[in-house]
């Protein structure tokens, strides 16, 4: 059984509204979680869950009283698996002061990056387990995540950390193809003659010309997609 994110009727029972409504809380109270398994009992029937941002998986009941071993061996891999496999993403660390280190890979030779929440902006947390979710930290650079040690001279930064339809682009995406166009437009030697610009004062012109589309000043403002 399936239950997507489209999904508006009625549970099958009350300790499936449970389920639904204990993930809800684990995923957004936990910003390192991907996923998360559940097990409800039903008497002696025993369902297992998956649930993630994007669908929510429900097993065929079983008999705990016919089939002892599956039980055993649910319970085990639940209690030995590696967190990565019970749904913690590897690249967030929850700290004993219950920030979280965010590392974020980096295509140079200089490593990943990683940066400390120091406190929330924004968090949007959804009612049900799957669609959309948000959360903006203000974050400040550090030396690791084992020593999360805020590095000298580097000023505190925004990080979103989105989850989001895979049809949707991103803001860097966005924010990209704009600075494309804003090249594009610097390289245009007719560009004073397109009609979007004709309500524009000469002065305002000339000032964009020399402060906006010349040089690589535009770029100081980017915005870097961190996750």
């Amino acid at each position: 059984m399936a239950i997507s994110d489209d999904y508006h009727g009625q549970p099958d029972s009350d300790e499936d509204t449970l389920a639904l409504s204990c993930a809800a809380q684990i995923m957004n109270s936990d910003a390192r979680h991907i996923f998360c398994y559940g097990v409800t009992f039903d008497g002696p029937e025993v369902t297992m869950w998956r649930f993630t941002r994007s669908i929510s998986l429900k097993s065929t009941p079983f008999d705990m009283t016919q089939r002892p071993d599956l039980l055993i061996r649910l319970l085990t891999s639940l209690l030995y698996s590696p967190a990565s496999d019970l749904g913690h993403d590897p690249l967030i660390t929850l700290l004993p002061d219950f920030n979280y280190v965010y590392e974020i890979p980096s295509a140079s030779c200089t490593g990943s990056l990683y940066y400390k929440t120091v406190a929330p902006i924004s968090d949007s947390a959804p009612r049900l387990v799957s669609g959309r979710r948000l959360r903006i930290w203000e974050v400040q650079q550090v030396e690791s995540a084992s020593n999360p040690v805020p590095i000298p001279g580097k000023s505190n930064r925004v990080l979103k950390d989105v989850f989001l339809d895979h049809t949707m682009r991103t803001e860097a995406d966005i924010q990209e193809e704009l600075f494309e166009d804003i090249t594009k437009l610097a390289e245009d030697v007719n560009w004073r003659s397109r009609p979007l610009l004709q309500c524009c004062e000469e002065r305002t012109l000339n000032q964009t010309k020399d402060q906006r589309l010349t040089g690589d000043g535009d770029s100081a403002f980017s915005l870097r997609e961190l996750m």
